[in-house]
């Protein structure tokens, strides 16, 4: 059962109205140190459930198995 289902105003499908959503499976969702995840998403596609279409199972896996940027490791936020 996928994790998010759109609803749309017209069949040419490209603007939603609302989602609904799946409960969360029995997935960790926090991991022992802060981790920048937001380029794992991508852009928005529902076609390749990328952005705000990834299942929430895809993102914890990834996040459980070492992706995205831990903070401590030296990110430089206050660059021009």
């Amino acid at each position: 059962m996928p994790d998010r289902f759109a609803g749309y105003w017209y069949s040419a499908k490209v603007l939603p109205y609302w989602f609904w959503e799946s409960p969360a499976a029995s997935r960790t969702l926090l991991t022992g140190v802060v981790v920048d995840a937001s380029a794992l998403p991508g852009a928005s596609s529902t076609i390749g459930r990328t952005g705000v279409f990834l299942p929430t199972t895809t993102l914890s896996n990834w996040l459980t198995g070492g992706s995205g940027l831990i903070l401590s490791e030296g990110l430089v936020a206050g660059e021009p």
